[in-house]
């Protein structure tokens, strides 16, 4: 991945589209302990209203230094 599509990601994390969700999923999996991927995720399955929005979540909270981050 290109450094400029993952500053797109992170400017835009606000307003995923699809694709970019699926991209940071892949990434999350590719580096799980990211705290900056498990909150995009998080973020994007909320947003979409996506089946796993609870559990990424979670998951965002477990790795999350900061939890007021979530919030």
């Amino acid at each position: 991945m290109h450094a400029g599509r993952f500053l797109s990601l992170v400017k835009n994390a606000t307003d995923l589209r699809p694709e970019e969700l699926a991209m940071a999923r892949k990434l999350a999996g590719q580096y799980p302990y990211s705290q900056l991927l498990q909150l995009l995720v998080a973020r994007g399955s909320r947003d979409q209203k996506g089946a796993d929005a609870q559990s990424a979540l979670h998951r965002a909270a477990v790795y999350a230094t900061d939890r007021t981050v979530l919030k």
